[in-house]
């Protein structure tokens, strides 16, 4: 698996961790927050720059695991009975390219 680290280019303290997945795309790993940009209060990490106040809105609050590790909130659970089924995606799909040729032709 090919990994990465990028600078945010406003944010010289902060770096994203990416990691390349079979498919191709690439998905957020880790988030490096400088301790210039951010400290320890009640097991929660806190932002003290606005780049670090931005991904801390977008992870959730963070809370602090060991050392100078630290978990953002998780994704929500979506239950099955939420998500669309094959034939309503299929069928939007089928919309879409409907829509397509008939703006095309």
């Amino acid at each position: 698996m090919t990994s990465q680290r990028q600078k945010q280019a406003a944010q010289k303290n902060i770096k994203k961790e990416q990691k390349k997945r079979s498919s191709g795309s690439w998905a957020d790993q880790a988030w490096l927050i400088s301790k210039k940009d951010a400290h320890i209060e009640d097991e929660k990490l806190i932002a003290d720059s606005s780049g670090a106040r931005k991904i801390l809105a977008v992870i959730g609050p963070a809370k602090h695991l060991k050392a100078d590790i630290f978990q953002g909130h998780p994704r929500r659970n979506v239950p099955e009975s939420e998500k669309s089924t094959i034939a309503q995606r299929r069928a939007g799909t089928e919309n879409i390219q409907r829509a397509q040729e008939a703006r095309w032709s």
